[in-house]
């Protein structure tokens, strides 16, 4: 089973980095570490800068390999899912979707859930 994970650890300094690298290695967990979760222009303010819109696409895309799969998942065309990731990019100040993942997550404008989202709340 494949299973793609995103979180975001605050390590204060470069031995605690380098026990929580060398404890993954030994799990065999793939990993990719990031100096800074935040852009340094990137206020500290709560302020969240993307859409309700670009907030759900993000989400969807935690669970989803590509962009089509996600803007199906959450019922928007591919062509409005890669704007809304333009903006995305460019209110982020990133370059990838990684990226951007990281800093949404790490800055709390999204949320990972345990399990993907499967429609209505209601159902039972």
């Amino acid at each position: 089973m494949r299973a793609k994970i995103y979180f975001c650890i605050e390590v204060d300094d470069a031995e605690e980095l380098s026990s929580l690298t060398d404890y993954l290695k030994a799990l065999q967990i793939k990993f990719h570490t990031d100096a800074m979760c935040l852009p340094p222009e990137a206020p500290e303010a709560k302020h969240n800068p993307l859409s309700p819109a670009e907030q759900r696409l993000l989400e969807s895309l935690l669970y989803h390999d590509t962009i089509n799969a996600a803007a199906r998942a959450i019922c928007i065309s591919p062509n409005t899912a890669r704007k809304h990731l333009e903006n995305i990019y460019c209110k982020l100040q990133v370059h990838s979707l990684h990226r951007a993942l990281t800093v949404s997550l790490c800055s709390g404008y999204i949320t990972a859930r345990t399990a993907e989202p499967t429609g209505s709340e209601d159902e039972a």
